[in-house]
């Protein structure tokens, strides 16, 4: 994990990130490296809703990428939903049984329906 100062200096490198990402996209759209930053910058930026419609994105255009389900997965949790963050990690799974983000995502989301969150249910 980076350490920063402050906040702001956190933010300048995830806009950073986003920033790179664009380019990236661009000159390579069949690779899954720069969507992948794409969304991790805007999930970690906050951005959830961005960041899940560039994810779900993502595993459209890539559909055999583990780790593409895996990070679907992860968004879908920090939103509350449960139910789909368990689909998409069981996915990532069945394209990859050894990804251990991707186990650790389906225990969060077992948990989550077992709690029965509201959020689950809109």
């Amino acid at each position: 994990m980076i350490m920063c100062g402050s906040l702001s200096a956190w933010s300048m490198i995830l806009n950073n990130c986003e920033s790179c990402a664009f380019p990236c996209i661009e000159d390579y759209p069949d690779h899954p490296l720069g969507w992948q930053i794409l969304g991790a910058a805007l999930h970690d930026s906050g951005q959830l809703e961005k960041a899940l419609d560039i994810k779900q994105k993502t595993n459209v255009r890539f559909p055999k990428d583990a780790n593409a389900f895996n990070n679907l997965a992860h968004t879908l949790l920090a939103m509350g939903r449960y139910r789909a963050a368990l689909v998409s990690a069981r996915k990532a799974l069945r394209l990859d049984a050894a990804l251990l983000a991707a186990k650790q995502h389906e225990a969060q989301a077992l948990a989550g329906l077992a709690a029965n969150t509201p959020a689950d249910f809109p």
